[in-house]
């Protein structure tokens, strides 16, 4: 077991970084067939296809414990009315560019 903390990133990364079997943080190589037919469809799936595959993946790794999250890091940031600010994808606080004088 390890203490580790990662972002919010997009499900290919995740997949490729975490789940699969040479994946950098799978050290000791952890294989799932289940899993790995998973994984090795998403390449040639429609965006359709591969979004319902990646939340089929999401429940896999619960049922099966393959994570045990401790706790999520909370992002926050303040800001006045005169300010509007886009939230933005995998980022727990916006970049700088999203914000800007409110209309």
């Amino acid at each position: 077991m390890a203490w580790v903390q990662f972002g919010a990133e997009k499900d290919w990364m995740v997949s490729q970084t975490l789940l699969a079997e040479q994946a950098v943080f799978n050290p000791l190589r952890s294989p799932d067939p289940e899993l790995a037919a998973m994984l090795d469809s998403i390449p040639t799936a429609s965006e359709a296809e591969a979004e319902s595959t990646f939340k089929d993946i999401d429940r896999w790794v619960v049922e099966n414990g393959w994570f045990a999250p401790w706790y999520w890091i909370d992002g926050t940031y303040a800001y006045k009315k005169s300010v509007e600010v886009e939230p933005q994808a995998y980022q727990t606080v916006p970049s700088l560019y999203n914000f800007e004088p409110a209309s």
